[in-house]
């Protein structure tokens, strides 16, 4: 169908074909089988960055989504008083070196920076930890803003809002690619994905947060870049930005993730008792 709505302009409605083509952009990808993700994400407020996500994403879909990501960059913005964190004090970026690991729910994680139980390689952690107090629900390197795969889900949702494109075109590693473009409000055209607890009780104000996001997809409709703008509020009013770029590659090549074996992980309540808070003056 997809192939269809992409190639063929005059037997369905604009309007029609633009939507479905966004509405269908997660769905081409995961039916590719296999795909890899190279993503950039920075957050923005209280005057400056407070976080930046940046990596590649490897996925294996089926019945079970297994997926490792490597971070280049995972710099969470912390604030020091005094050689200690505290809410208001000066902030600065810390990076973090951090390499995940997803079969199902399960969720591994692994980093120089671990301090764990002898013969023990990876930790494994529930979904929502955090890495620091500090803004601590989005501090953690599964928060879903950083997520590729969230942000065609908020593509799927789209039954409303603005949607337009199709006039333009260009090529991603010898792939011809034509772009589409979404404008809508997390209450209307578009609507947070599942799995989005944290980010609604972070930014609870979905008439006032604004999406914007434009999917270049390829003849199939599998989606080979993705440009993210969103304007977001908290519960006190405060704004924030999100702004980041996907490029998707390796549609259907094959994927090898070798996933922990039970006897290198170790379980944990969280990152912070196997990571030591990081000294303000290095």
């Amino acid at each position: 169908m997809l192939v269809t709505l992409v190639g063929c302009r005059d037997s369905v409605p604009e309007e029609v074909r633009e939507r479905a083509i966004i509405n269908g952009a997660a769905g081409a990808l995961e039916a590719a089988g296999t795909a890899t993700a190279v993503f950039a994400f920075e957050l923005n407020g209280y005057g400056g960055t407070l976080f930046k996500w940046k990596g590649t994403t490897r996925w294996r879909f089926g019945d079970e989504l297994v997926s490792e990501t490597e971070f280049d960059t995972f710099a969470i913005s912390i604030a020091f008083v005094e050689r200690n964190p505290h809410p208001f004090g000066t902030r600065r970026l810390v990076a973090r070196d951090v390499r995940r690991i997803t079969v199902g729910e399960d969720h591994f994680y692994q980093s120089s920076e671990f301090d764990l139980l002898a013969g023990k390689t990876w930790l494994e952690v529930e979904p929502g930890w955090y890495f620091e107090e500090s803004l601590s629900e989005i501090g953690g390197p599964d928060f879903p803003l950083a997520d590729p795969l969230w942000h065609l889900a908020v593509l799927a949702s789209a039954d409303g809002g603005l949607v337009y494109g199709g006039d333009t075109t260009k090529e991603i590693d010898g792939v011809t690619v034509t772009r589409y473009d979404l404008d809508c409000h997390l209450d209307k055209g578009c609507s947070y994905p599942a799995g989005s607890d944290r980010v609604e009780r972070l930014f609870p104000r979905p008439a006032r947060n604004w999406v914007l996001v434009g999917v270049w997809v390829d003849e199939h409709g599998a989606p080979r870049e993705l440009e993210v703008l969103l304007t977001l509020y908290d519960g006190d009013g405060d704004q924030y930005r999100l702004e980041g770029t996907v490029t998707f590659r390796g549609l259907g090549e094959p994927v090898k993730i070798e996933t922990p074996l039970d006897d290198q992980v170790q379980v944990g309540w969280d990152f912070t008792e196997v990571l030591a808070w990081p000294d303000a003056d290095t």
